[in-house]
Parts: C-alpha cells; sequence; structure tokens
C-alpha cells in the first residue's frame, strides 16, 4: 500500500504541474493568467489523477511488466495526463456553455507534450528504477 500511495503521489503531483503549466500556458503574458483558474485545473487534474490510478495499473508496480517500451509508456501516459487535463479545465466551468473549447485544448495539448518531456528522464517501469530515480 505504501509504494502505491507513493507511485500515485507522484504522478498526480507530476499531473498537477503540467495542467497547471498548460493552463498558464494559454494566457497571453503572465499578468493575464487566471491564478484561480489554474490552481482550480490544477487541483482537480491531481484529484482525477488519483482516481485514475485507482482504476488503473500503475505499471512502474509490477515487476515482471518489461514488455512495455518507453514509446507506449510515455504515450500512455501523455494520453492520460491530456485526459485529465481536460477534465479538468471543463470542470472549473459552471455551465457548458462557459467551456473554451480552445482553451481546453490547447491545454491538453500541452499538458500531454509535459508529460513526454517529464518522461525523457525515464519512466519506472521501463527502466527498473522508483519513482524517485533510484534503482
Amino acid at each position: 500500500m505504501k509504494k502505491w500511495l507513493k507511485a500515485a503521489g507522484i504522478r498526480a503531483v507530476k499531473t498537477m504541474a503540467q495542467a497547471a503549466i498548460a493552463t498558464m500556458g494559454v494566457a497571453t503574458v503572465m499578468s493575464e493568467v487566471d491564478w484561480v483558474r489554474v490552481a482550480s485545473v490544477a487541483a482537480l487534474a491531481g484529484i482525477v489523477s488519483i482516481l485514475t490510478s485507482i482504476f488503473t495499473n500503475l505499471p512502474e508496480l509490477d515487476t515482471g511488466n518489461s514488455a512495455k517500451t518507453w514509446a507506449a509508456s510515455a504515450s500512455i501516459r501523455a494520453l492520460k495526463t491530456a485526459a485529465q487535463t481536460a477534465a479538468s479545465t471543463i470542470g472549473v466551468s459552471v455551465i457548458i456553455q462557459e467551456v473554451d473549447w480552445i482553451a481546453v485544448l490547447s491545454a491538453s495539448i500541452l499538458a500531454g507534450l509535459l508529460s513526454y518531456l517529464t518522461s525523457i528522464d525515464g519512466l519506472p517501469e521501463t527502466t527498473g528504477r522508483d519513482n524517485s530515480g533510484n534503482n
């Protein structure tokens, strides 16, 4: 249970950071950043990430899962992050008419790209390391 909490927590923090950066990225300049929206999207993305971890497999906890390639693992993570960001961005709107679909798409694509970039260091399920980067 302790390993699962650590792995799910690290994934949630990464997703929150990626969603926050992606949400800030849709503003033209820093003075236009809606910080309440950024915090709301990041918090909701973290919750969605934990829920995703509950209902899906955390491959870094499977020691015998060496068949997955880095590209497949990184793509799965990026798609999950993009979906979590989209759900969070949509979720902070009060009604469906208030959803800024261009911002949702932009933030989701950027979060997916950020997920790929943070995966370059290595993925525990493909490198045999735990989430802290240790062997």
